[in-house]
């Protein structure tokens, strides 16, 4: 999903944000082959614990961010 200017500050600024691949290397991101050609080249995915479990949800989700080239990919699992 591409972010406008504003969206990418504000969840930026709400969220504590790290690298992904930090804690779990050997687990990266890997978009479902439909979206992979809309993912800019060269991203670098961060993720947010308090983001991902902020709130109740009907289902598990987790964000991954990349902030310098305003675009996020959102993975949902059913519980």
């Amino acid at each position: 999903m591409r972010l406008g200017a504003d969206d990418v500050r504000a969840l930026a600024a709400g969220y504590a944000w790290q690298p992904v691949g930090v804690d779990k290397p050997d687990n990266p991101v890997e978009p479902w082959p439909a979206l992979a050609p809309f993912v800019p080249s060269g991203v670098r995915w961060m993720r947010s614990d308090a983001y991902d479990d902020a709130q109740a949800q009907a289902r598990w989700r987790r964000v991954y961010f990349d902030p310098a080239r305003s675009v996020a990919l959102f993975e949902l699992d059913d519980h």
